[in-house]
């Protein structure tokens, strides 16, 4: 059975659900909050995605903001914030909408205190490329685009990771 983490009353839980697709985690040496300035505000998702710029507000996400990032000067990923939720001591979830033109799908950020001046990140994308979706060659093209995306976070992660500490 596929857990996730959702929020709940009592912080983020891990619950039984549908997961995406792709799921990357890295634990950062950094507090919790130092973290969200990062990932919570995706106009500095420029300094963790390579060949991507963002048209986004320069703070903390927020429910019904709209996102467009665009990578290799090629790909247009047009987002709105679902929802940002918080838990106990500085957790934090946002969930994001892609509305195309060619992706289309969710991506996951979580982040949680993991022990002191540590962060547990959670990085979740279920993305399909629109034009393809639903069709054999679709289904290729996922396959494909999710180990791009797995790299994709895992660099993100990283990057994030000496952002931080600097």
């Amino acid at each position: 059975m596929r857990r996730a983490l959702v929020p709940s009353g009592r912080g983020l839980l891990l619950r039984p659900a549908a997961a995406p697709r792709v799921v990357r985690h890295r634990v950062v040496d950094a507090h919790v909050d130092d973290v969200w300035a990062r990932v919570g505000n995706l106009r500095e998702h420029e300094r963790l995605i390579p060949l991507t710029t963002m048209a986004a507000p320069g703070r903390p996400v927020r429910a019904g903001d709209r996102v467009v990032a665009v990578s290799a000067r090629l790909v247009v990923d047009r987002m709105t914030v679902l929802s940002v939720r918080e838990g106990p001591g500085g957790a934090r979830w946002a969930e994001l909408e892609k509305t195309g033109p060619l992706l289309g799908g969710r991506a996951h950020v979580v982040v949680r205190p993991w022990g002191p001046d540590q962060t547990l990140v959670v990085w979740g994308e279920d993305v399909t490329f629109t034009p393809t979706s639903g069709t054999v060659v679709g289904r290729l093209v996922d396959a494909v685009q999710d180990r791009v995306l797995a790299a994709m976070c895992d660099l993100a992660l990283a990057r994030l990771a000496r952002l931080v500490r600097a």
